[in-house]
């Protein structure tokens, strides 16, 4: 009878060390999933991490590249198509999407470039469309936006275009 009490209280501590990790992965994978359902919401742009500068500094130059090996640029100081940016990016909502090691659109070789000139630093994000969704990337991070980002950087380009804001690297 002895044996059988010894016995039974040693199978009793052998399953108490399973309760810490039972319950360490158990909040692991809560944790987890609260956070992905999280990181697939909408929000605003300028609240997601990176991009605080929106509502530090204020633009004073963009450069406009149609994909980013271009030789060829449009660079513009005129406020309104600064504006145009700025009220889009302002404005705009995004979901987290994914990371980017490389340029994701094949065509036309690759994302077109936004590059943002502050009176401290230049901000350059990528935009492009696939299957009818626009996206922007920024530090390698990929957003859906909601807006139509590319749409306005082919207007804003060729717009660039009209007012003589034609560059190259070589200029």
């Amino acid at each position: 009878m002895e044996y059988l009490l010894r016995n039974a209280k040693t199978k009793t501590k052998k399953k108490w060390w399973l309760v810490p990790i039972i319950s360490g992965a158990v909040l692991i994978i809560v944790i987890t999933i609260i956070a992905i359902v999280a990181s697939h919401r909408w929000r605003p742009l300028k609240n997601a991490p990176g991009w605080s500068w929106m509502k530090e500094s204020s633009v004073q130059k963009i450069r406009l590249r149609e994909y980013p090996t271009s030789p060829f640029w449009a660079v513009s100081e005129d406020d309104d198509l600064i504006q145009s940016w700025t009220d889009f990016l302002a404005g705009a909502e995004i979901k987290w999407k994914g990371f980017s090691i490389q340029i994701l659109p094949e065509q036309g070789g690759g994302a077109a470039v936004i590059e943002l000139f502050t009176d401290k630093d230049c901000y350059s994000v990528e935009v492009f469309r696939r299957d009818g969704e626009d996206y922007i990337v920024k530090d390698h991070i990929i957003y859906a936006v909601n807006g139509n980002a590319l749409r306005l950087f082919e207007q804003t380009f060729s717009e660039i275009l009209n007012r003589g804001g034609a560059a190259t690297p070589w200029d």
